[in-house]
């Protein structure tokens, strides 16, 4: 499991994806019924699926002595199409933001909960949050990312000014 914060965004992040999602679908998991960052869901095909993230929030001052707001967190979703023929070229064509949740909190905790539907093909979700300090679309434009991390300005990077925290990928395979 790996989460990396900046600046103490957050205290603490409990992500994890459940077969079955929010109860509405019939779906089963193949093998065990939930996993946590790193993990795969191994999940009968066209089992709904619900990412659940519980986000424990600054609390608290940083090291730069003020405390920060989570502003935002991203869900972004990708598929999972197998080896590429080109590993020099680092392109992921289906993934995306698929949600975005306003937070604008920097105490106490929240939890928040995505339905990613019937998954019937491989992939991914992970997650970033930010405090929405400098944002800008991404290098794919506004309809893939349209609140992506914005370049450092040369001369102009005070690390404390621009907050993110990102997680590493969570699998899903349907079979």
């Amino acid at each position: 499991m790996v989460i990396t914060d900046h600046g103490g965004l957050i205290s603490g992040l409990d992500a994890r994806l459940r077969a079955g999602g929010n109860g509405k679908g019939a779906g089963k998991a193949v093998g065990a019924k939930e996993v946590t960052l790193g993990g795969t869901l191994h999940v009968k095909r066209g089992s709904r699926v619900e990412l659940v993230m519980e986000i424990a929030l600054a609390n608290g001052p940083n090291r730069s002595q003020f405390e920060p707001t989570l502003a935002r967190v991203d869900v972004i979703r990708g598929a999972v199409t197998g080896p590429v023929p080109d590993r020099d070229v680092f392109t992921t064509p289906d993934t995306r933001v698929v949600r975005s949740f306003d937070v604008n909190r920097s105490r106490g905790s929240v939890t928040l909960t995505y339905d990613l539907g019937p998954v019937t093909e491989p992939l991914y979700v992970r997650m970033r949050g930010t405090d929405g300090n400098r944002s800008q679309p991404g290098l794919n434009g506004a309809h893939i990312d349209p609140n992506g991390p914005a370049p450092d300005v040369v001369g102009d990077a005070d690390p404390w000014r621009d907050l993110w925290f990102h997680t590493n990928p969570m699998w899903v395979l349907p079979a």
